[in-house]
């Protein structure tokens, strides 16, 4: 019995290490791609302005991971144990929730847009640095509601036999993603925005492509009225015990910035966003 778990248990890792590998690196590399290309335009005023709003996109990742791990792992569970329709309903109160919290999250931040920017560490009289920091910002608010979408639907296509479309989805949602950067900042000339919508454009061909998967007839996965939010709730932080290393860095990343850019202006937080970027490719392998 020992030899079947031990089998089976390495057919499931060589079956879900590459596409796990594949979509992590990816985004490490859409992440990057944001630095390295605003970098080449705007220099120290456009990496100084990402640097400064990843406190934002971390506190994204908090939420959208944690009702994704949390909610994954309990689908997969009760489809183990034969509850296919409790985990699809399962699925769909984590799916309303994060809908909830996402365009929540894109109509306040949008709303309190100027206080958000002194919290992050800009104002209005830093001129072009607080221009280029809103120009992002206000993109990836807005842009939201996609990224905790992108993000959940990849969580349960890989708990739902899909794990290729979810691999696919996210390789090729980062490939546009890149690509676009390059188009919308270096060749049109959109600034710190054109590197937010480029995001905002990969997300849109990624949960395109991970739709098909909710309609396959041999998978279980699908689109419902039921769902519990009561119950998402609960499954949300369990995901947390996983998901609030990104909170962690949320705070770090706060701290420093606003140190950094009292203490030595712009630069300072430019050279320290290039560190950070740098550590993500070595993360994503790990």
């Amino acid at each position: 019995m020992q030899g079947i778990k031990e089998r089976f248990t390495s057919r499931m890792f060589k079956r879900l290490w590459v596409p796990a590998l594949l979509s992590s690196f990816g985004r490490a590399l859409s992440d990057m791609a944001d630095a390295v290309v605003v970098g080449q335009r705007l220099g120290t005023v456009g990496l100084a302005a990402i640097g400064l709003i990843l406190p934002v996109y971390m506190i994204n990742c908090t939420i959208a991971h944690a009702l994704g791990i949390g909610g994954s792992v309990k689908y997969s569970r009760l489809l183990g144990e034969g509850r296919r329709d409790e985990a699809v309903e399962s699925f769909n109160g984590v799916f309303k929730l994060a809908a909830i919290f996402s365009i929540a999250t894109a109509v306040l931040g949008n709303i309190f847009m100027v206080r958000l920017l002194a919290l992050l560490g800009t104002r209005p009289v830093d001129g072009e640095l607080f221009i280029a920091t809103k120009q992002y910002l206000r993109i990836l608010i807005t842009e939201t509601p996609l990224f905790y979408m992108s993000n959940i639907f990849n969580y349960y296509l890989c708990n739902d036999e899909s794990q290729k479309l979810a691999g696919i989805g996210s390789v090729t949602g980062n490939i546009v993603d890149i690509t676009m950067n390059i188009v919308f900042v270096l060749f049109l000339g959109f600034g710190t925005g054109g590197a937010a919508l480029s995001t905002a454009i990969g997300q849109i061909v990624a949960i395109a492509i991970y739709l098909p998967g909710f309609f396959k007839k041999n998978h279980a996965l699908r689109f419902t009225k039921s769902g519990r939010i009561a119950e998402a709730f609960g499954l949300m932080r369990s995901g947390l015990a996983t998901s609030v290393q990104y909170l962690y860095q949320m705070i770090f990343l706060l701290i420093c910035n606003n140190m950094l850019i009292r203490l030595g202006g712009e630069t300072a937080v430019a050279v320290f966003d290039v560190i950070q970027n740098t550590s993500y490719l070595l993360l994503s392998c790990f």
